[in-house]
């Protein structure tokens, strides 16, 4: 055999091992690369085309827009007719909370309240705050600055202990927001050294779950806040 055909022999298996190899390390074939471990066994190497999982913390429905000083009309567009009306109070209900809105003479909104009693019934606030959920201590850390603590109101009416905070609203509009909580089951464990002092402070409502949102006109009188028949501790 002359020497020609001795350089094709030798040159097409070199030229196919080279290609191979690019192929495998190509950057157009991640997932056909692999790495072998020290006992020789051949462990995938991960495809980094693939989309990696997203962990995500558990999302609340907001409660809805009610516009202060506009038309109910504005508010059964988007909710429909209300479950129950009382004079100027419209009340809705939306999982598992209610809400409720109180008009003047003119059918314009003054204000609203949305309350979130039953066990594992949440609604998230325009302020981030979870009702069903977040406590005193969560709101605080939520509202800051906005907290206006000369307007406080803290006391005991008909045996049950009840605590309202009061903020400017986050969107600079003249209404006002406050948090109501209630204990109309005794004071929590977790309070129970602050409740012994004489008087008890706000600070028993430290782990308390929040149950009430109010919103009210600047210029109106605040709602009177409507007790839960049942309390989130």
């Amino acid at each position: 055999m002359n020497r020609a055909w001795w350089g094709v022999i030798i040159t097409v298996p070199v030229a196919l091992v080279w290609l191979s190899t690019c192929t495998r390390t190509s950057p157009e074939n991640p997932k056909r690369v692999e790495n072998k471990s020290a006992g020789g066994a051949k462990t995938p190497v991960p495809d980094t085309n693939s989309k990696a999982v997203v962990s995500s913390t558990p999302s609340y429905q907001p409660i809805p827009t009610i516009p202060v000083g506009k038309a109910i009309e504005e508010v059964q567009k988007t909710l429909g007719a209300p479950s129950e009306k009382q004079g100027n109070s419209w009340d809705w209900r939306i999982e598992g909370c209610s809400l409720t809105v109180r008009t003047g003479d003119s059918r314009r909104i003054r204000s609203y309240s949305v309350t979130c009693a039953q066990p594992g019934k949440s609604l998230r606030t325009p302020d981030g705050v979870v009702l069903g959920k977040d406590t005193l201590a969560d709101v605080r850390e939520k509202l800051k600055d906005r907290i206006l603590p000369e307007k406080q109101d803290f006391g005991m009416v008909d045996g049950v202990w009840f605590l309202s905070v009061y903020a400017r609203s986050q969107s600079g509009t003249p209404e006002v927001c406050h948090y109501n909580w209630y204990l109309n089951d005794g004071i929590p464990e977790e309070a129970a050294i602050v409740a012994s002092e004489d008087p008890p402070t706000p600070e028993i409502f430290k782990h308390v779950v929040v149950n009430q949102y109010a919103v009210d006109a600047r210029d109106s009188a605040p709602p009177q806040a409507s007790k839960p028949t049942e309390v989130v501790h």
